[in-house]
Formats: C-alpha cells, sequence, structure tokens
C-alpha cells in the first residue's frame, strides 16, 4: 500500500491535513485540522494572532454567513435611528427600559434551548468520533495484533495484510459514503481494493460494511480448524474459497477472487466467538457512525430555535437604535453619553455574532466527516492505523530473533 498523507502548518501550534501521496503521486484534498497546541490557543494571544493567518479558515469567522445577521442588523438599526431623529421624537426612559428587559427575556429565554442545542452538537460529535471511528480503530488493531500472533511466519505474512487493507479501506469508505462519494479508483490506485472487489463494490449500498462482511467470512475460514486438515477441499492454487460470492464477480464478468492461505491456528474454533464479536462491533460502529449522519436533531426545535434568535436579533436593532437616538437628539451630550453609545454599538454587532457564530458551530459538528476545515482527519487516522497494525507484525517477527529473557544480574562478590 503505497499511501501517505501530506500536512502543512498555516499558523505556529495548528497543523493542517492537505492531501494525502499515493504512490509517490501527491493528491490535494480539502485541508482539515489535523492537530493544533491548545496551550497556545488558549492560554496566549493565538486565539486572536490566529484570526490573522491561514488557520483563520478552520474558524467561525471564515463562514461569512456568520456576519449576515450582523449586518442586517446593523442596518436595520440605522434605519430606525434615522426613523427616529429625523421625526424628532420624544423618547421616554420607560420606552428604554421596557426594550432593554424585552431584549434581557428573548436572550434569558433563548440561553437554555441554545445551550441544549450545542450541549447535543458537541456530544453527538464527540459520540461519533471517539465510540464510532475510535471503536473502528481499535477492532482493526486488535484483529491484526491477534493475527500477528496466529500467522506469525513468512506464510502468515499475506493474511495478515488482508485484514490491514480491509481495516484501513473500511474507513477510507466509511468517510467516502458520508460525502457521497462513489468513486473507488483512488482506492485502487493506492492498492487498497483490487479491481474486481472495487466493481463487486460499485453498486452496492453501505460499502464499508461489506468491507467487514468479507474480512468477516476470511477471519471465520482462518481459525476454523476443518480448513486446515483437508487443503484438497481448498482452491486449484492451494488457495482458501472466494473472497465474495462466485456470482456476484461473475455478473461482472471477472473471476473469483480468493483468500490467501493461513497456517493452522491452535484452538480455532474456540476464539471462533471473540473473533465474530470483533468484527460486529467494527460493523456496528460503522452503521453506528451512518445513523448519525443519517438524523438530525427535531425539525421543530431547530426552527424554534432559529426563530427566537432571529427575533433577539431584531429587538436587540431596535432597542439600541432608540438608545442611540435618545441620546443624540440633545442639544449637548450628558456625561457619559458617548461611552453608554459605544457599548450599546458592540451589543449590536456581538449579540447577532456570538449567537450566530454558536448556531453554525452546531451545524458544522453535524457532520465531522465532510469538507470543512474542523472535521475529523480521517485520511490521517487510517494511516496511522495502517502504521500500527504493520508494526505489529514486525515487531513480533523481530521477537522471535533474540531471547526476550533478561539475563540474571551477576551477584556481588
Amino acid at each position: 500500500m503505497g499511501t501517505d498523507f501530506a500536512t502543512s502548518t498555516a499558523y505556529p501550534g495548528v497543523e493542517f491535513l492537505v492531501g494525502e501521496k499515493i504512490r509517490k503521486t501527491k493528491v490535494y484534498t480539502h485541508p482539515t485540522v489535523l492537530k493544533y497546541d491548545s496551550r497556545r490557543l488558549l492560554t496566549e494571544v493565538g486565539c486572536i494572532a490566529v484570526l490573522f493567518t491561514q488557520a483563520r479558515k478552520a474558524t467561525v469567522f471564515a463562514e461569512r454567513k456568520v456576519f449576515s445577521p450582523v449586518l442586517w442588523s446593523v442596518f436595520l438599526c440605522f434605519v430606525i435611528w434615522a426613523v427616529c431623529f429625523c421625526t424628532e421624537r420624544n423618547i421616554s426612559d420607560e420606552t428604554v427600559d421596557a426594550m432593554n428587559q424585552l431584549v434581557g427575556y428573548l436572550t434569558a429565554l433563548v440561553g437554555f434551548p441554545l445551550a441544549l442545542f450545542v450541549s447535543t452538537s458537541v456530544s453527538r460529535w464527540w459520540d461519533m468520533s471517539y465510540n464510532c471511528v475510535g471503536t473502528l480503530w481499535d477492532v482493526v488493531d486488535d484483529l491484526c495484533m491477534w493475527s500477528a500472533a496466529w500467522f506469525a511466519g513468512p506464510g502468515g505474512a499475506e493474511a495478515h495484510a488482508l485484514i490491514v487493507r480491509y481495516g484501513h479501506v473500511s474507513i477510507k469508505l466509511l468517510w467516502k459514503q458520508a460525502r457521497d462519494d462513489e468513486d473507488l479508483e483512488d482506492l485502487v490506485i493506492g492498492g487498497l481494493l483490487t479491481p474486481q472487489e472495487a466493481d463487486v463494490l460499485a453498486d452496492l449500498p453501505s460499502k464499508s460494511m461489506v468491507v467487514w462482511t468479507w474480512l468477516t467470512t476470511f477471519l471465520f475460514q482462518a481459525i476454523s480448524e476443518e480448513t486446515h486438515p483437508r487443503p484438497e477441499e481448498d482452491g486449484p492454487d492451494g488457495l482458501m474459497p472466494p473472497i465474495v460470492p462466485g456470482a456476484c464477480l461473475g455478473s461482472v464478468g471477472l473471476p473469483p477472487q480468493r483468500f490467501p492461505t493461513t497456517p493452522p491456528v491452535k484452538f480455532g474454533r474456540n476464539l471462533i466467538p471473540s473473533v465474530m464479536t470483533k468484527c460486529a462491533q467494527g460493523r456496528c460502529a460503522i452503521g453506528r457512525c451512518l445513523c448519525y449522519l443519517s438524523t438530525q436533531q427535531p425539525f421543530a426545535y431547530v426552527h424554534l430555535l432559529g426563530l427566537l434568535c432571529q427575533l433577539i436579533y431584531v429587538t436587540n436593532s431596535i432597542t439600541v437604535a432608540i438608545i442611540i437616538a435618545k441620546n443624540t437628539d440633545l442639544d449637548e451630550l450628558p456625561d457619559g453619553a458617548a461611552a453608554f453609545i459605544i457599548s450599546n454599538i458592540l451589543k449590536l454587532v456581538l449579540v447577532p455574532l456570538i449567537f450566530n457564530a454558536l448556531l453554525y458551530i452546531c451545524v458544522v459538528l453535524q457532520d465531522p466527516l465532510g469538507d470543512d476545515y474542523c472535521d475529523l482527519p480521517g485520511r490521517a487516522w487510517a494511516h496511522y492505523m495502517h502504521k500500527e497494525c504493520e508494526g505489529f507484525r514486525l515487531g513480533n517477527e523481530a521477537l522471535f530473533k533474540f531471547d526476550a529473557r533478561i539475563p540474571p544480574k551477576d551477584k556481588k562478590k
């Protein structure tokens, strides 16, 4: 498998995944944040400095839609202020107090459902990254660790490589399905799929789950005691039965593909329940992830939350316009009026900006397998997992080349 990934540092402490190297050819992809220095970002001025670098694209302020409520709030405020100023209406203190109370009530009212919406979105994101993708990673690692012990020696290298390859390609296919990407050619070029496997998967749904069906079939046959004592039941080349039903491959005009042979596994029948459970956990992790991608928070709840936020923007604009009109209608500004006006202008800008930024974060977190800058770096994780699984076998092979026992210490005379 000739796949690697390329990174770029847009700001000190923020590293981006920018592409993949497939067999010495660099293929650029949509950048995603690979890792960042939380200490620099939170405790230093990095949170401000990052806004003036390319890393700004991974923040909420890179999206122009976040600023749209600010623009029309300022415009609405200016229109209302101009009307009040030109008509020379006398605005009482009671009117200002009433509008301020209304904004305060609405902000408190929206605070609870907005906090719940953000909390649920973050919880879904964390569950997808930890309990879905993380569980899938763990299952592949466990199977590869077992196979490194079962298939030790030259005779098991091909079998171990098959498990690593199927685990890797299942993650790639999960990301492709999340992005509605049906093209499998890059996986064939990268050595993760054979042309026969790609043709079989082409018209099938949930391709990543199908790969786990293949892996389950291979492992079941590899550790089943009946497959090893009777080699005459294997294929003509000493290979195990087909990787997928012959009818599927025959329908696309391709010869049946077969599993590599494996050395016998002692007491393999007793291992079948544990191995089948692991395979089911891998498929379940993919299914759970796809379930999150296919479900959303209730439409009526999200619609009401968005409507309440828009209502806050409008009432806040009206309130600030009235306050500014009241203070600029005087011949001479009282002490502290300038600071009072500036603080309300900041309120006019910050209220819609913060509320809309929180809503935008929730929108992005709903699909962490997408193409946004702050989505999960699946390509890099798949590469890490692949290297780990290869290291299991290399380390196990090296173990047999030396004495693992610690020599006894020389006794002091």
